[in-house]
């Protein structure tokens, strides 16, 4: 029941069901192809003739056409409809397993600084018995911990789902530990209570987060096997995704060099390797967050998310017409920018109205080149989202704590400079 809880929470603050799952995207729709869009000069047997009134309103709804049949007959299909997922989302989902990454390697920091106690839940009533006095206060410790909430809690939470969805969706996961030798191999599931995610769960839970923060030489062990595996890997067309959970703090490294260099040039390393990163931070620390971000911004293949409430800011800041939904940040977190990067631009620029088509298209399960174009149909064009999402469920926003549509078409007309 823990995946279910945490894709569908009850909030118990607003007591309102927040279905938790949300973003949709597949960039092989951007490749379909058709006849219609075949040029007039490739045969010399096309006969140009008007189009009537009916071939005409055929043509004007095509961009209304959502591909729906696209993993007909795959069972995990099933698991991600169970959360609203649009079609777009589910198809991005799918083929993100089918042709881009199908295998992961869960690294999760258990050094002492976990410890601390400025962390986020999306069930808060776990873990209130930690009181205020209890909690362990250092020198880059935010002013504005929760007070109750520890970074190691974030970080198994996060890593609960991470393991559940994987199994569900048929993915391989291997969890690593940054000081513990334990490793765990999770495989396929068809049920969330599968004896081998219970006993994934109960390997996460036996670790004491203790010692220091040895995650570049953890990233460089990681980089050695993806270097033996590089030629298969490339011969299949398919990239490891890597997830870190942390909370950035690099403590108790040997030699003079800068530990933040250290962890720069480890990831700096995996550049041309087959491999996506994501970078699960697990802090309130501003000096570390705003390191990793830098680093997103230059990295292509790495992408840093915090917990759901600030990465929802960093959204509002850039893209305030997005929803942020829980369902979209938990795609993220399973590496979904290495198949769409424009997953991992959300937080840190301003979409342009080209890319919004896109990602409207890619959202909802439609193709963008036959969307009105915002620049100069931006009336159809919102029009045809009003149409899109009408059919949708409606996610918790985090920052307004109420259900809402995908996209709040004033902000959007704001957004492009129309109101």
């Amino acid at each position: 029941m823990f995946l279910s809880a945490l894709l569908s929470p009850m909030f118990a603050n607003t007591g309102q069901t927040a279905m938790a799952f949300t973003l949709a995207t597949n960039r092989r729709q951007l490749r379909t192809t058709s006849s219609s869009l075949m040029p007039l000069g490739a045969s010399s047997s096309v006969e140009i003739r008007s189009k009537s009134p009916v071939e005409l309103i055929s043509i004007d709804n095509q961009h209304r056409r959502k591909d729906k049949r696209r993993h007909d007959g795959n069972p995990k299909i099933e698991v991600l409809k169970e959360y609203d997922l649009p079609t777009g989302l589910r198809n991005m989902v799918l083929d993100h397993i089918q042709y881009d990454s199908s295998e992961q390697i869960l690294i999760i920091d258990d050094s002492g600084s976990m410890r601390l106690y400025d962390g986020h839940l999306i069930l808060e009533t776990i873990d209130r018995v930690r009181k205020a006095r209890n909690i362990e206060r250092t020198e880059f410790t935010n002013s504005k911990a929760d007070g109750y909430i520890s970074r190691w809690t974030e970080s198994q939470e996060t890593s609960k789902i991470i393991t559940e969805l994987s199994a569900k969706l048929g993915m391989e996961l291997q969890i690593r530990f940054v000081n513990s030798k334990k490793r765990i191999r999770v495989s396929e599931s068809r049920f969330q209570n599968n004896w081998k995610v219970k006993r994934a769960e109960r390997g996460m839970n036996s670790v004491t987060p203790e010692g220091g923060t040895p995650l570049p030489q953890t990233i460089e062990k990681v980089r050695n096997d993806i270097l033996q595996r590089q030629g298969q890997l490339r011969a299949d067309g398919k990239k490891v995704t890597m997830i870190i959970c942390t909370d950035g703090r690099l403590n108790g490294l040997s030699g003079d060099q800068d530990p933040f260099e250290r962890i720069e040039d480890a990831l700096l390393s995996l550049r041309g390797l087959p491999i996506n990163v994501v970078i699960r931070l697990c802090t309130d620390y501003g000096p570390d967050i705003d390191f990793y971000n830098s680093l997103d911004k230059r990295l292509d293949y790495l992408d840093v998310i915090d917990d759901w409430e600030a990465e929802a800011r960093e959204v509002e800041e850039h893209n305030p017409w997005l929803n942020y939904a829980l369902v979209l940040h938990r795609m993220r977190e399973l590496g979904l920018h290495g198949s769409i990067k424009l997953l991992d631009d959300l937080d840190e620029r301003p979409l342009q109205e080209d890319e919004i088509r896109t990602f409207v298209a890619l959202l909802f399960g439609t193709t963008a080149n036959l969307l009105p174009n915002p620049i100069c149909e931006w009336e159809k064009f919102v029009e045809e989202i009003c149409r899109l999402q009408k059919g949708e469920k409606k996610h918790k926003n985090p920052l307004t704590n109420k259900c809402g549509p995908w996209i709040d078409v004033k902000k959007l007309k704001t957004h492009l400079g129309l109101i």
